[in-house]
């Protein structure tokens, strides 16, 4: 860990904002893609991440990086390193237009209440729906006046306790990007749930985020090689004495404090990103036997070695695809402000080292026994069991 000098940062295009409250955790969220480090409404201080009302996180976001026609490009949105590549909405639309705000869904909320109503203009954005009736329309109507929800009734797409959804796109233009390069055509549906605490404490400390991506083909009918980041700036009380570790198996990353916290105490808690579901992909001999050798998985023909999924939540269920598999993830990647060997990324290139894992932002081999930042000369030859995998989520501190 190191010292880093802090800075007030502004939102950038930021129009809607409200409070995750799950009691002891609480987290900002921004229609513009921040996660922390957002003006509530009626506010005059930037709101953040808390535990027991002490802050945990700074700002938290995410990274794309990927080729349209053979040029690299990569975008983002993390306030901390100044990267605002994100506006509210659909790609076209006016970011200030009142519904593109963040609709929210209460289990406790009426049915057919306003919020179900409103739900309706989330649809339009590209929201989820249970279609109960099967018409392919979202039309919340309590069709037998019994006053509560039936099975071949619409509803909207809750999941858990509450649920925060938005739609933000890479529409900002390219003089205003740390990474001078052009929109994509990207949009990104983001879904915020809380979950009850059932038989685990832990669902009271955990806040889910969804991410669905995609590419509208206004840029390029396929965008190639695309590698995706969570990425948080995480100040667990007191930000000096913040260290970040990695749980590959467990697909997390996470900030402790290795002694007694300015802020916290001895109980300083820690803070994790766990990567619970990857999308599915098509892995020629590992998901599935080319056997016509065309290159692509035709079902009927080819041999399927393994069946990826994707959970849409109790109410939608679950897709299944014989033939693919899910991405895992392979492993975190630190970065420090203003640190030259491992500080901010500057262009689209430096970010991608960062998303392969085990290169400085210059693309200089990182190497666990021998790196500055980390414990690898307290390990001595064990270091050698612990290589640098491509990454997935990244921290910055």
């Amino acid at each position: 860990f190191s010292q880093i000098e802090k800075v007030n940062l502004v939102s950038h295009n930021e129009t809607d904002a409200l409070l995750i409250d799950k009691g002891r955790l609480k987290v900002a969220i921004g229609n513009n893609g921040s996660i922390g480090d957002v003006k509530l409404p009626n506010a005059d201080e930037y709101a953040y991440g808390y535990y027991d009302d002490i802050t945990f996180l700074f700002a938290g976001g995410s990274y794309l990086s990927g080729y349209s026609n053979d040029t690299l490009w990569a975008n983002g949105f993390l306030t901390a390193s100044r990267i605002f590549d994100y506006l509210p909405g659909k790609v076209g639309e006016d970011p200030a237009d009142a519904k593109l705000k963040i609709y929210k869904l209460k289990k406790s909320d009426k049915d057919f209440g306003e919020s179900w109503i409103e739900w309706k203009t989330a649809v339009e954005l590209g929201a989820k729906f249970y279609d109960g009736d099967n018409d392919g329309v979202y039309n919340p109507v309590d069709k037998n006046n019994n006053g509560k929800w039936d099975i071949d009734e619409d509803k909207p797409d809750l999941i858990g306790n509450e649920t925060f959804w938005f739609v933000i796109n890479d529409g900002v233009p390219k003089e205003e990007r740390r990474f001078k390069v052009d929109p994509q055509g990207i949009e990104i549906r983001v879904t915020c749930f809380t979950s009850s605490n059932g038989s685990s404490d832990a669902f009271n400390n955990t806040i889910f985020i969804r991410y669905e991506i995609e590419n509208t083909g206004l840029i390029d009918d396929k965008l190639e090689d695309v590698y995706f980041s969570f990425t948080q700036d995480t100040d667990l009380g007191n930000y000096n004495d913040d260290l970040v570790g990695s749980f590959i198996k467990g697909r997390s990353g996470f900030i402790y404090n290795k002694e007694e916290d300015d802020e916290y105490g001895a109980d300083a808690p820690e803070s994790f990103v766990t990567i619970l579901e990857w999308p599915p992909i098509y892995w020629k001999g590992n998901s599935y036997n080319d056997i016509n050798g065309n290159g692509n998985y035709d079902e009927g023909i080819d041999l399927p070695l393994d069946t990826a999924y994707v959970k849409h939540g109790e109410l939608l269920g679950e897709d299944f695809y014989p033939g693919a598999l899910n991405l895992i993830t392979n492993s975190i990647m630190q970065y420090m402000k203003s640190t030259p060997s491992i500080g901010d990324p500057d262009d689209p290139t430096e970010l991608r080292y960062y998303q392969f894992g085990g290169k400085s932002h210059k693309g200089d081999s990182l190497h666990i026994s021998s790196w500055g930042f980390g414990n690898g000369s307290e390990l001595g030859a064990d270091s050698n069991l612990f290589p640098f995998k491509g990454v997935t989520i990244i921290v910055l501190i």
